[in-house]
């Protein structure tokens, strides 16, 4: 797989994939390798955008 997955504690997993990073909780290795897949999936679709720091004003 094209991806990368790192356990950072029991239950927490670090998803990265070129330049996108994303931490999720999973409960053993073969559903974080599913959540990589699906997080591969959505950055090579476009689904998926890198989080961005917005004020409440610009929210609102």
């Amino acid at each position: 797989m094209a991806g990368n997955i790192t356990k950072v504690k029991e239950g927490s997993y670090r998803l990265r994939y070129k330049d996108y990073s994303k931490y999720v909780k999973a409960k053993n290795d073969s559903e974080a390798e599913r959540l990589l897949a699906k997080f591969i999936t959505d950055i090579d679709s476009g689904d998926f955008t890198k989080p961005s720091k917005v004020t409440f004003r610009e929210f609102a």
